[in-house]
């Protein structure tokens, strides 16, 4: 006969990471937020913890920190990779079944992690399902997740709640994976230290066999500052992404689909141009259109995979 605490199911393990940047942890919308979430759930059921992980230089004051939550300042700036392995390791030492990625921009519903929970409960058997993905909006602006149809990605229908048929790609806030799935890939890629660390993911976690739950009836505000302020773009924010950009293609595309890249290059930001008249993106356009002209594949690969770790060196 089994005890009554034999019948107490095991409550469901979230950890939460915020990546910071220049920003003070309660000036964070993701932070406060998710507190105003977790704040309404039945503690008795969901284990959550935050993790508060920042990249700025000299890092911040947190101040008292509710219960729960931990701050952890980077050496330096290693981006989103680094602070995502930081809290795999963490979830891993310490026992959560599931972590949830966030950007310091995004604000989530009060209903998010109860949500969230009880779906991570529903799936507790079902370990082909790596991860769960909300849709995301940009001040009404939808911006993920996406599937892949017939060579072209489109939006699922509205409300849809499911696991779809075919590729799907998405964001990395608001996603709340399982960490064994995780660990099954070795993690995230640190050369993807920030920009197309996304499409790596979700590339790698779909190669691996496992299959991604879509929670179109779940809703979350993301600030996207590309879409929101493009006149803020600065040639090393464009360098960074055009460098990531590039580097995605040449490792995991055809031939066919890279020609295309260089071919849309080109006309794609001259139009971003336009729209700013900086003549510094300009001059970034040209140099990583005229690299993928001249460059071989295997040496723009090796250039950029040598770019990443020397600047991954001057953060540190």
């Amino acid at each position: 006969m089994m005890s009554p605490m034999q019948d107490i199911p095991e409550p469901v393990s979230i950890l939460a990471v915020i990546v910071l940047y220049r920003m003070n942890p309660s000036e964070s919308p993701a932070f406060r937020s998710l507190q105003a979430s977790a704040s309404s759930l039945d503690h008795s059921n969901v284990r959550v913890k935050i993790l508060l992980y920042d990249n700025t230089p000299g890092g911040h004051l947190p101040g008292i920190l509710p219960e729960n939550t931990e701050y952890r300042q980077s050496p330096g700036n290693y981006g989103l990779a680094s602070a995502y392995n930081a809290a795999l390791q963490m979830a891993t030492a310490e026992g959560f079944e599931w972590l949830l990625t966030l950007d310091q921009d995004t604000t989530v519903p009060e209903s998010f992690l109860g949500r969230v929970a009880s779906l991570a409960k529903d799936m507790e058997s079902r370990l082909d399902v790596a991860g769960f993905v909300p849709e995301v909006v940009d001040h009404g602006t939808f911006i993920s997740p996406h599937v892949l149809v017939r060579g072209r990605w489109r939006r699922l229908p509205d409300n849809f709640v499911g696991v779809p048929d075919g590729e799907i790609s998405a964001i990395n806030s608001g996603a709340t994976w399982r960490t064994q799935s995780l660990r099954d890939i070795g993690g995230f890629n640190p050369l993807f230290w920030l920009d197309y660390l996304d499409h790596w993911l979700y590339r790698e976690i779909q190669l691996s066999g496992k299959r991604i739950c879509v929670v179109g009836d779940l809703r979350i505000e993301h600030e996207l500052s590309l879409l929101s302020s493009p006149h803020q773009l600065t040639p090393d924010r464009l360098a960074s992404i055009l460098e990531a950009e590039s580097a995605f293609y040449d490792l995991y595309k055809s031939v066919t689909i890279g020609r295309l890249l260089t071919m849309m290059m080109f006309a794609r930001l001259s139009i971003l141009l336009l729209k700013t008249g900086n003549r510094g993106l300009w001059r970034v356009i040209w140099l990583y259109f005229r690299q993928r002209v001249v460059c071989r594949r295997t040496t723009r690969i090796l250039k950029w995979e040598q770019r990443v770790r020397e600047r991954l060196e001057r953060s540190s």
